[in-house]
């Protein structure tokens, strides 16, 4: 048996096997949770926590370049018909599911604007665009699923 190889393969499954869980708990909030409305521009630094999961997003919301936005683990994103987030601050989310619309002809979209920096680490991104216009966003172990035939740009 080759040791070196065998070495290789199991961060390799247990990163799959990490994403499989993640997107089955994600996809598996509850139906009649109420929703926290976010709207406007994020001016202060914000957590999204567990507690008042999922959000809505309204319109276009943007973290503007003095702020930050901390996306809790298990936090649920949904974008409303249209929707962005604009980051041109500070983002990180770990573990948080983003959901856009399934209609094939919407435009909602997670944007990091030049001069931002973020982090996305096993998230579930799912119908809608990512646009990365800036080189300092990390993008790691990552589900993206779109119907609506946007993806990373």
């Amino acid at each position: 048996m080759n040791h070196r190889f065998a070495h290789k393969c199991r961060p390799q499954f247990r990163t799959g096997a990490f994403l499989l869980i993640l997107m089955s708990t994600l996809w598996l909030s509850p139906a009649g949770a109420v929703e926290t409305r976010i709207e406007g521009p994020i001016h202060q630094d914000l957590v999204w926590n567990t507690e008042s999961s999922p959000y809505r997003l309204a319109g276009s919301v943007t973290v503007e370049r003095e702020a930050s936005l901390a996306v809790a683990p298990g936090v649920v994103v949904r974008f409303g018909k249209g929707s962005q987030l604009i980051i041109k601050g500070r983002f990180v989310a770990n573990q948080t599911r983003f959901d856009g619309m399934e209609d094939l002809h919407n435009r909602e979209a997670l944007v990091f604007q030049p001069g931002s920096r973020g982090h996305l680490v096993f998230c579930v991104i799912q119908n809608l665009a990512l646009q990365l216009r800036t080189s300092d966003t990390e993008v790691t172990n990552n589900v993206i699923a779109n119907r609506n035939g946007s993806g990373i740009t």
